[in-house]
């Protein structure tokens, strides 16, 4: 299955046309609408509301709900890498602390632009499938990060490097996504803690053996 098959799974008629098009990216729109609204639930019925479509109408674009998630939610992870790339390939930092405060500072800001991207309006299983795209993205971007932080030299290539990168990360992306974004104290709590963890990120001897 090829990337561009994987990202239109759960499609009915792939828009041709303009208005086609436009109709998707609504639908779409008004989901992530509907996640940002903690008195609103993503349903079919939600969405056809929200849109003045009939359910049918929306049907006639996605097969089911599960694909209108997988759309969202890929579009999320999609961005993230794509913000994330672009952002690496401009910095030079010359530390571990100084790359990872750009990152995580990418990452606040990506969530303030972005709110219905914390996931917190899905239930159940479509819960448990955001969190599935989450993990492979903070996946890629670990090893996008680990990748700029060794070409810069500011990172060591043993083991021990990636896994505190790891903890460093999964800590540090859990508390930009769930708890800071909208809190500039919280904010600043967060990056003078990245900083003290990235500091001693290459501190241990051998750290920069394979």
């Amino acid at each position: 299955m090829t990337s561009h098959d994987a990202e239109n799974r759960g499609r009915r008629a792939q828009p041709q046309q303009s208005r086609s098009h436009a109709k998707v990216e609504a639908i779409l729109k008004a989901a992530r609408q509907i996640l940002t609204d903690p008195a609103q639930q993503l349903t079919i019925r939600n969405l056809a509301d929200r849109l003045g479509f009939s359910t049918g109408v929306i049907y006639r674009y996605f097969e089911s709900l599960d694909a209108i998630a997988d759309a969202v939610v890929r579009e999320h992870a999609e961005l993230t890498e794509r913000g994330l790339g672009d952002l690496l390939s401009q910095i030079e930092p010359d530390t571990a602390e100084g790359l990872f405060g750009q990152v995580f500072q990418f990452f606040i800001h990506f969530h303030e632009d972005n709110p219905e991207m914390a996931g917190s309006g899905l239930k159940g299983e479509l819960a448990m499938r955001y969190l599935e795209v989450e993990r492979a993205s903070n996946e890629e971007a670990i090893r996008m990060v680990l990748t700029r932080g060794r070409e810069l030299g500011v990172l060591g290539a043993s083991r021990r490097i990636e896994i505190r990168v790891r903890l460093l990360w999964f800590a540090s992306v859990e508390a930009v996504t769930h708890s800071f974004v909208d809190d500039p104290e919280g904010n600043q709590m967060l990056f003078e803690e990245i900083r003290r963890i990235a500091r001693a990120v290459n501190t241990n001897q051998g750290d920069n053996e394979q």
